[in-house]
């Protein structure tokens, strides 16, 4: 309903109420460029990276807007973002109608490819040392939802590790025993069906992040019914393509 709290949905076997849409964290360039990714890509992607553009007055609007329409999964990647996002969420939170809020990140320089392999998921200390860097930015008192997206040479079995998963759920049951990480979450940005696959078969997550809407419809078929069948939970991203669907659109005189 317009103007109204958006509609809940369970997400997955947690249990945990979560509003139909998730807030996004990116902030944007006048030229439509992601922050940080578009003018600042190599040192955007590692931990400590700070710039004071980040958060400003239009960003805690929205923020504070989401809050206002229950909105209470909140996802960011690079520090800033988690930074800003930490800082609107402190200021906002109070009387809001999201209620409990989850917010999801990821290790800087851990994930998709910026590690060939991911086997800093792996090293004693490091996802952990990682985590508390990431709840103290965003001072929180733990990671609700940690984002790792693990590409296909991580799994390959002639480039990678046999054991990763299984090493993988080591260290992550540790964090989950010390009450640093509540959920994780599997991603992985182009490695595709198969690699979903598998990580949804190796019981270490409790979501499945994806690409998913008009533009990305193959998950349908495998992906999702696969996570269904799990009780994994689902958070679809890039509904729109980052707006090529709107230019798709307006292309054949379609607004």
């Amino acid at each position: 309903m317009i103007g109204g709290e958006l509609p809940r949905r369970r997400l997955g076997h947690t249990g945990i109420s979560v509003s139909c849409l998730a807030l996004g964290g990116h902030e944007y360039l006048p030229d439509g460029g992601l922050k940080g990714f578009a003018d600042d890509f190599d040192n955007a992607i590692q931990p400590g990276y700070r710039r004071p553009d980040f958060g400003g007055p239009e960003r805690q609007e929205i923020v504070a807007r989401a809050l206002h329409r229950g909105v209470n999964y909140f996802d960011v990647t690079i520090d800033p973002e988690v930074e800003a996002l930490g800082r609107g969420l402190r200021e906002h939170s109070e009387g809001n109608a999201a209620g409990e809020v989850l917010v999801q990140v990821r290790p800087q320089g851990l994930c998709y490819r910026y590690d060939p392999g991911n086997p800093g998921l792996l090293r004693p200390g490091r996802l952990r040392a990682e985590v508390l860097r990431l709840r103290d930015l965003l001072g929180r008192d733990a990671v609700d939802v940690l984002n790792l997206g693990i590409e296909r040479e991580a799994l390959d079995p002639a480039t990678g590790n046999s054991d990763y998963l299984t090493m993988l759920a080591d260290v992550l049951a540790e964090l989950r025993a010390d009450e640093l990480v509540r959920l994780v979450a599997c991603d992985t940005l182009f490695s595709g069906e198969r690699q979903y696959v598998e990580l949804i078969r190796s019981g270490c997550f409790d979501l499945v992040w994806l690409s998913f809407g008009p533009l990305s419809p193959a998950p349908r078929q495998v992906v999702l019914p696969l996570a269904r069948e799990a009780g994994l939970g689902v958070v679809a991203r890039e509904a729109f393509g980052k707006g090529t669907l709107f230019t798709a659109a307006r292309a054949v005189g379609q607004t």
